[in-house]
């Protein structure tokens, strides 16, 4: 059947495409191999992305900021940016990342810039770029389609426990998370992510609220894919099921 992701060629005219000129997108982003810039002897970068939109004679505004991702180079960071673009006229994303450092001011960790077309125009909506301070920026693009809210309570029964060396349980017991994941053209993507809760092997989580068109860009009969973690403070969670 017909896909829900949109992706077109950027040397046709607007007049030619088969939707309105106008559109709803939303971007999700992932990062790789970005420079450590916590410090000697002060662990891995916890990095944030913040995103600015812009266009020809138009002041650049803040789309907003993704969340902080604690201990890692290679984050994928669930918070959505969902905005209005008009097909054919040149629209750029500033993306640049930072270090959140607490009590005080972030540390750049690197920037680049993205042709709104180009990425939709792209194989899979998607467009990796070099990214100036070093790693490499993944940007993907889909069409939003607003088709509500999806409501979901979980709650695990007598989780296996794997804390600790060899996942003993001699450190006490695992804070399980969950991640909600989403496929798209082969690959998972993270939609939704919850808090941890604390040395607990039956947890139940409080109710997650995710967008429809997110989780599943229309299509509701679309597979997603559940997995728990032990929540790790160094950010090297380990896989529960």
């Amino acid at each position: 059947h017909a896909s829900n992701e949109c992706s077109y060629d950027t040397a046709r005219s607007p007049s030619h495409l088969p939707f309105p000129t106008t559109m709803k997108v939303q971007l999700s982003l992932s990062a790789k191999s970005l420079p450590n810039v916590a410090g000697m002897f002060k662990g891995t970068s916890d990095p944030y992305a913040v995103v600015k939109i812009s266009s020809p004679g138009k002041e650049p505004k803040e789309l907003g900021r993704t969340e902080v991702v604690k201990n890692t180079l290679a984050p994928r960071w669930v918070h959505p940016f969902i905005f209005d673009h008009k097909l054919g006229t040149p629209t750029f994303l500033s993306i640049a990342v930072y270090d959140k450092i607490a009590k005080s001011s972030d540390k750049a960790m690197g920037s680049a810039m993205f042709d709104v077309d180009s990425v939709l125009g792209s194989k899979g909506n998607v467009k990796g770029k070099r990214m100036k301070g070093g790693g490499t920026m993944i940007c993907k693009i889909l069409k939003h389609q607003g088709m509500g809210d999806f409501n979901l309570q979980l709650r695990a029964i007598k989780l296996t426990n794997v804390e600790g060396a060899l996942g003993l349980g001699l450190a006490g017991k695992s804070d399980p998370f969950f991640e909600v994941l989403s496929q798209s053209k082969g690959a998972w993507d993270v939609i939704y992510r919850s808090k941890h809760v604390k040395s607990n092997l039956s947890p139940v989580w409080p109710e997650a609220k995710m967008d429809l068109a997110l989780l599943c860009g229309g299509n509701l009969n679309k597979p997603i894919k559940i997995m728990i973690y032990d929540f790790e403070s160094k950010g090297d969670h380990v896989l529960m099921g």
